[in-house]
């Protein structure tokens, strides 16, 4: 009985159940990524390697923040927060 060729952690599950036995293969085109983590751009890399059956860290991976610049993309107020803020603003005036 031959195994099946499998390339990546999610078609070792599915068909031995588990990933028990999974090894994910680096070869010549795992390549490190300049990416900071939590970025679009670095879950997109982790994502490619997952589904090319390389592992996810690299050792060359960006490991901080250095030389980045930009602003932070905070999400919006609700309109409750809002309010609170103003009050809390004009409270720290009044003072």
């Amino acid at each position: 009985m031959s195994r099946k060729h499998i390339t990546n952690v999610f078609e070792a599950i599915l068909e031995y159940g588990h990933d028990e036995d999974f090894v994910p293969k680096e070869g010549a085109d795992f390549q490190p990524t300049d990416a900071p983590a939590g970025s679009e751009d670095k879950i997109e890399a982790l994502r490619k390697r997952v589904l090319a059956g390389k592992p996810l860290w690299h050792g060359e991976d960006r490991k901080d923040y250095t030389g980045l610049h930009g602003v932070l993309n905070e999400a919006p107020m609700s309109a409750a927060k809002t309010k609170t803020h103003r009050q809390g603003k004009n409270r720290k005036k009044e003072k």
